[in-house]
């Protein structure tokens, strides 16, 4: 199937290919035909952990900004800045530490934890920038609640804050640095700068979706979303360490509005012994359009690991879903393509798909440029529907990814066929599909390192991810139960127009005389 856009300023062509099905493996119990959907391969929708420690570092590949990773929230200006010992900024190039400055009144934090116990919440932060004459202060909220005020200075400073168990929740917990705003003209909040922030012991789970790999120290888990059909089964296999408890808890997901729901649902607690466990039990029945599964491990001596070594839902059936591929190519506009008509013999490969496939004649972009385009794309909503609505002041500086992101809620066309039991990769070439705007929500692999290379390299481009990311990507798939979706996004067709020979002088013949080169 083919899908042409209309020739607009950052549109592209798109192409939906169905291919042959992979093999995989069918499991056959006794009570019929199923067919395997490996969860051990898949990245989890979430991890329920407790890292304990936040630090700023360095986005990977973009030596300009730097991020507290998947606990920042909204509220930080994206750019990296290096601290030197009396607090003052460093050039970008230096390795660091770095620190994060708000660019908004009320800046977020995610903080995830395992159990809900008395914290001290350390901050290293200090006023860059104060709205008055004198440094401000900062409210700090948890999940909501007030719990105390800090007083800004203008030199590096640790703040300590005793927070009561009785405010943090299992899994994710809101902190929010809310500024004082002074009263009278002028800015309406202090820039401060926070650096380290520790908040609780570290528990963190171990999982390799390549290796099939999970390990769970005490206190952590992991939660998965499936696409399943009525009568399947979960098999589950663990091992420990020492003696403990498998909390095992279902529920439901309404992706229109990411809703979940786990009352009503089971909730089954199994005692594990260094023989270890082999569970395999009908998944019930969901009100809601997706099945929510949760894995939370216990040990009796609260530091023992334990492995899953068989985590796999099995459906009802014989025929396992297709592989995907959804190509498109950034301005690649369809009044030039000879599959639409276009005089010129172009694009044979497109002619021969457009002959066995289905072809779009009429089609419009829901934005005229690529980014707010293709969360559209991978949404299937509206381009304000990612528009965060912001109080901001004139002289504090927001960039696109500060406007413009995929909110968790928003369940995303990756995270529809994952949960479906694909393994979903992302490629792309362009800057405006970054992680910072959330679009590789839902993938297993997002690269956008084709990004960084010279846009006159002819090895680049679509060569460069179809030899470097693509081919050992799917290599690496032949021997795995999981169909490949692939999301690939090329920029080759996009401006400055450097084709390499012989596409370069093909048409030369048809210009003009004075037009030729």
């Amino acid at each position: 199937m083919t899908q042409a856009q209309r020739p607009s300023p950052g549109l592209g062509f798109l192409v939906l290919a169905l291919l042959p099905a992979a093999c995989r493996p069918a499991y056959d119990p006794a009570e019929g035909r199923y067919v395997g959907m490996d969860l051990l391969g898949r990245r989890p929708d979430a991890v329920f952990e407790e890292p304990g420690k936040l630090t700023a570092v360095r986005d990977e590949g973009e030596p300009q900004t730097a991020s507290f990773g998947i606990a920042e929230g909204s509220g930080w200006d994206k750019r990296t800045f290096p601290r030197a010992e009396d607090g003052s900024a460093l050039p970008v190039e230096h390795p660091g530490p770095f620190f994060k400055r708000n660019n908004q009144p009320r800046s977020q934090l995610i903080l995830r934890a395992t159990k809900p116990e008395d914290r001290l919440v350390r901050m290293r932060l200090w006023s860059v920038d104060p709205a008055g004459d004198e440094p401000g202060s900062l409210q700090v909220h948890l999940n909501g609640k007030l719990v105390q005020g800090v007083s800004l200075e203008r030199e590096p400073a640790w703040v300590e804050i005793e927070t009561p168990a009785a405010l943090w929740a299992f899994g994710e917990n809101l902190l929010e640095l809310v500024c004082v705003q002074p009263e009278g003209e002028g800015r309406r909040w202090d820039v401060f700068a926070l650096q380290e922030l520790e908040y609780g012991p570290r528990r963190l789970a171990e999982l390799s979706f390549e290796e099939k790999r999970a390990v769970f120290s005490s206190h952590t888990g992991a939660r998965y979303f499936v696409d399943t059909a009525p009568g399947s089964l979960l098999s589950l296999a663990a091992e420990a360490e020492a003696p403990g408890e498998l909390e095992l808890r279902f529920g439901g997901m309404d992706p229109a509005d990411g809703s979940r729901r786990f009352e009503g649902y089971p909730e089954l607690t199994f005692p594990v012994t260094r023989r270890g466990i082999d569970v395999h039990r009908p998944l019930p029945d969901t009100r809601e359009e997706l099945q929510a599964i949760e894995l939370i491990w216990r040990a009796e001596d609260g530091a023992s690991a334990l492995e899953l070594t068989t985590l796999e839902v099995l459906e009802p059936g014989e025929n396992p879903p297709p592989p995907i591929v959804f190509v498109s190519i950034d301005t690649f506009a369809a009044r030039h393509l000879g599959v639409y008509g276009y005089a010129r013999k172009n694009t044979p490969a497109l002619r021969k798909l457009a002959a066995d496939g289905v072809v779009f004649e009429h089609c419009i972009s829901n934005a005229p440029w690529t980014m707010p385009s293709y969360l559209s794309v991978l949404t299937g909503l509206y381009p304000r529907s990612h528009v965060a609505d912001l109080d901001f002041a004139a002289d504090v500086r927001l960039d696109n990814w500060d406007y413009w992101q995929i909110a968790d809620n928003r369940w995303t066309l990756a995270e529809a066929l994952r949960a479906r039991g694909y393994e979903t990769g992302g490629i792309a070439d362009t800057h405006w599909l970054s992680p910072k705007f959330r679009v590789d929500q839902g993938f297993d692999r997002y690269d956008i390192s084709a990004a960084f290379m010279p846009i006159a390299d002819v090895r680049g481009g679509i060569v460069y991810q179809l030899e470097r990311l693509i081919t050992p990507w799917l290599r690496e798939l032949r021997d795995r139960s999981r169909p490949p979706f692939l999301f690939l996004h090329s920029l080759d067709a996009h401006g400055p127009y450097l084709p390499e020979p012989p596409f370069r002088d093909r048409f030369e013949g048809s210009l003009p005389v004075d037009r030729r080169p």
